[in-house]
């Protein structure tokens, strides 16, 4: 059988592949495609506003939650999917770190799981 998927390889980064227990997720150049690991069927696809313009760098599921998932991008922006609602449940808009976002992770540590950290293209890490 075959899976089409959404064109558009992704070139920026390799942080752009993330596994959680039951889900892979991919970033292509326009979307986050959200694959089921048990049969590797396309169950989600998630766009980012603008994504195809500000090219997304790198995503990472919430290690403790993976109904969410975040999603880091060349323009500074960082967006918190729902993935079961498809919707942006937070977003951090990238005018105050005047640089791109390289990569991203999520602590996995209780209570403090809301906490990302992230890499920029000047070597900051915030």
């Amino acid at each position: 059988q075959i899976n089409l998927t959404v064109g558009g390889v992704q070139t920026l980064s390799r942080h752009v592949v993330a596994a959680s227990r039951d889900y892979f997720a991919y970033a292509s150049v326009m979307s986050v495609q959200i694959f089921r690991r048990s049969d590797f069927r396309l169950v989600k696809l998630l766009t980012p506003p603008g994504s195809g313009l500000k090219g997304i760098t790198g995503l990472c599921w919430n290690p403790l939650d993976e109904t969410k998932l975040a999603t880091c991008h060349a323009s500074g922006e960082i967006f918190i999917f729902d993935v079961e609602t498809e919707q942006i449940d937070a977003e951090h808009k990238g005018a105050s770190l005047a640089s791109s976002v390289l990569c991203i992770s999520w602590s996995g540590v209780w209570p403090d799981q809301s906490l990302i950290a992230f890499v920029l293209k000047d070597d900051r890490t915030v």
